[in-house]
């Protein structure tokens, strides 16, 4: 089964969009550390634009 989600690659950063929200999506961060052979860590993009506001204080 695949899902609606949305990768994509940019440098070291990797952007996921979950349509269908992310408590429902089987492509989770364990997922995506094992593929990609890394670790990581998830932001929404509240967090990130609340992040980018307190940077510009």
């Amino acid at each position: 089964m695949k899902g609606r989600e949305v990768v994509h690659a940019d440098g070291s950063h990797l952007y996921a969009v979950y349509p269908d929200g992310i408590g429902r999506s089987r492509l989770t961060n364990a997922v995506m550390d094992a593929k990609l052979g890394t670790r990581g860590t998830g932001r929404n993009w509240n967090t990130i634009l609340k992040l980018a506001a307190l940077a510009e204080a």
